[in-house]
């Protein structure tokens, strides 16, 4: 009786599990990127075939720039003022302020101060932005690199901290624990030191294997519980059902016929 249910629910957790990812392991918070394709995010420049999309202003000094990230992995962040590059060489990289040693994104939201000044950054111009960092999160014994990219236009007057993710923030906190896209200033951690000075690009990155996945799990159970209602079926087909429609052995004793 429940074996088409299980059978469904088993196909639909199977689909679900070959499926491909809606979002990579690493993306930009903001500016924001362009939309996230997971069979061309391995393809250079931006990882997409699409050109430049709409742009959000950036201030040409002290600018923020989050990053969502699912996993530990490392950051390599350029720019190119082409309006719409095509080629990894249209890129060139970028220094940052963030904590000294090597700029990893963690898990969660990580914040970063752009060099003042940007190279090449004026009011009016337009830019894009390319991350590029080195994961295995689809294919644990392969490391790829992977690309995403935002367009911008620099601003002398727009706000530095551009929608309040990264106000006052120097540590990364984590998102999937935040209500809004957004967090609310007064949520915020509030940091009065200076941010540290610039720091030089880091690419390698070393990307653990991501922990087995809870839909596996409930996987294995519904595979389980499918696998228990087909031997039970066949048990009761093959052996009860036949065993119950025998026909009763007389209990009256044998008596012999007259002579």
């Amino acid at each position: 009786m429940f074996a088409p249910i299980l059978l469904v629910l088993l196909l639909v957790l199977g689909r679900m599990a070959f499926a491909e990812p809606t979002v990579g392991a690493a993306l930009f918070g903001w500016p924001p990127p362009r939309p996230f394709n997971y069979y061309t995010e391995r393809l250079a420049p931006c990882g997409s075939p699409l050109g430049s999309g709409e742009r959000v202003v950036l201030p040409t000094k002290s600018a923020r720039v989050a990053f969502f990230a699912e996993r530990d992995v490392g950051l390599n962040l350029a720019i190119s003022y082409s309006q719409d590059p095509a080629f990894q060489e249209d890129f060139e990289s970028l220094k940052y302020s963030i904590a000294a040693g090597p700029v990893d994104l963690v898990s969660g939201i990580t914040c970063i101060i752009l060099g003042t000044p940007i190279p090449g950054a004026a009011h009016g111009r337009n830019a894009t932005l390319q991350l590029k960092y080195l994961s295995n999160y689809d294919s644990p014994n392969h490391y790829e690199y992977r690309y995403s990219c935002a367009d911008v236009t620099f601003s002398d007057t727009a706000n530095s901290y551009n929608g309040d993710i990264c106000m006052n923030k120097t540590q990364p906190i984590a998102y999937d624990r935040l209500p809004l896209p957004f967090p609310d200033p007064e949520d915020e951690r509030d940091d009065r030191e200076p941010p540290p000075p610039d720091r030089g690009n880091w690419v390698e990155a070393e990307v653990e294997r991501p922990p087995f996945p809870s839909w596996g799990v409930a996987l294995i159970a519904i595979a389980g519980s499918f696998l228990c209602s087909i031997i039970f079926l066949l048990v009761y087909k093959c052996i009860i059902e036949p065993h119950r429609s025998r026909k009763p052995v007389s209990s009256n004793p044998w008596v012999p016929p007259p002579v």
